[in-house]
């Protein structure tokens, strides 16, 4: 039983991407922006890209997963509207 859900709850892997990514561009983004300059908008677009791919093989019973794209989304839209202004 326990080997169940925990299939089920790594089974999600472009969830645990955008939640990855949008981890790092939280961690990271000022050394991003020194290296990478204006192409620092790629990180938070591939968080949120990841996070709905995450969301399309979504499955309702599994909570962690929705907790992991959510974080994945609010993160990358939040660094997506702070590299735009």
């Amino acid at each position: 039983m326990d080997t169940e859900k925990t299939n089920i709850r790594h089974n999600n892997k472009f969830a645990l991407a955008g939640l990855i990514l949008g981890i790092c561009s939280f961690l990271f983004g000022g050394v991003e922006h020194t290296i990478l300059g204006s192409m620092v908008i790629i990180l938070p677009i591939l968080t949120i890209v990841f996070s709905l791919l995450g969301f399309v093989n979504f499955k309702r019973e599994d909570i962690i997963t929705k907790s992991e794209i959510s974080i994945g989304l609010i993160i990358g839209v939040i660094y997506t509207i702070i590299y735009l202004v």
